[in-house]
């Protein structure tokens, strides 16, 4: 480093010692800079000798003392931080809008979840494929728990036919649920608590729940199956083989963990037929 630049650097430095924000003190001081440069080339230009064109650039600055607080006075460091806060702000906002975006990307596969490969609430398809509807309804009851709304949407009966691997022809009525799971925040995960649904018709039947429910004591159990069916919903279907309808006034559906007691009534004496 020259004479020259020395003495320029330290002018510059002692004329923006007053300016807060540290961008526009480096900033303003690069442009006095090379502004005093400029002037000491075009002096050279001239014939003027090195040392004489440095005295004269830095009379023709003034007095950085003196400069100093006017430079202050106008740029104030309130836009500088307001801007460098912006600039953080749309960064944390690109962030927390990426990732919701990210979740809402890897949910995007939308499917009802199906047991048997039709709509089982559709009451015209039923005949379609063999079978005979005996109770459909939509109870439309509702149970909110932290920040997760879980409504009964549809129930049905139905009776099931089939054929076994001997070939002989069988039947048996099945209740069949649709239970929506929704949370309108877009980072709000799946529950998964359909798993441990449990039931209670009004003639005194406990159904158990697929995960605590023994195969082995011939008992019915309440079936459970879950699919992401849009960006804020998930759909439970929820069922009970061999369900006998007559005489059953009402289900109840449990969900009793995690120290919460959520009960569903579905009446079942009131749907009619479709």
């Amino acid at each position: 480093m020259y004479m020259g630049q020395y003495q320029f650097k330290c002018w510059c430095s002692d004329a923006v010692s007053g300016i807060i924000f540290p961008p526009d003190r480096q900033q303003i001081s690069e442009e006095l800079y090379r502004h005093m440069e400029d002037h000491y080339d075009a002096l050279i230009q001239q014939g003027i000798g090195k040392e004489e064109a440095l005295r004269l650039t830095v009379e023709a600055m003034g007095d950085a003392r003196v400069i100093a607080p006017q430079l202050a006075a106008i740029h104030r460091p309130f836009w500088g931080y307001f801007l460098r806060a912006t600039r953080i702000m749309l960064v944390l906002l690109l962030i927390v809008t990426i990732i919701p975006l990210g979740i809402f990307l890897r949910k995007a596969d939308y499917r009802e979840p199906s047991a048997w490969g039709f709509d089982i609430f559709d009451p015209g398809v039923h005949a379609q494929n063999g079978h005979t509807l005996l109770y459909h309804g939509k109870p439309d009851c509702s149970v909110t728990s932290g920040g997760y709304r879980f409504t009964v949407t549809d129930a049905v009966v139905w009776t099931y036919r089939y054929t076994d691997g001997n070939g002989s022809n069988l039947s048996r009525d099945i209740l069949c649920l649709r239970m929506s799971e929704t949370n309108f925040l877009p980072w709000a995960e799946h529950t998964g608590v359909g798993q441990w649904f449990r039931a209670e018709d009004s003639r005194g039947i406990i159904y158990e729940s697929t995960n605590t429910h023994d195969p082995a004591s011939g008992t019915p159990c309440l079936c459970a199956a879950s699919s992401r069916t849009g960006p804020f919903t998930d759909t439970y279907l929820l069922w009970i083989n061999d369900f006998e309808l007559a005489d059953t006034q009402w289900i109840k559906i449990r969900y009793d963990r995690d120290g919460r007691d959520l009960v569903w009534s579905i009446d079942l004496s009131g749907g009619g037929m479709p």
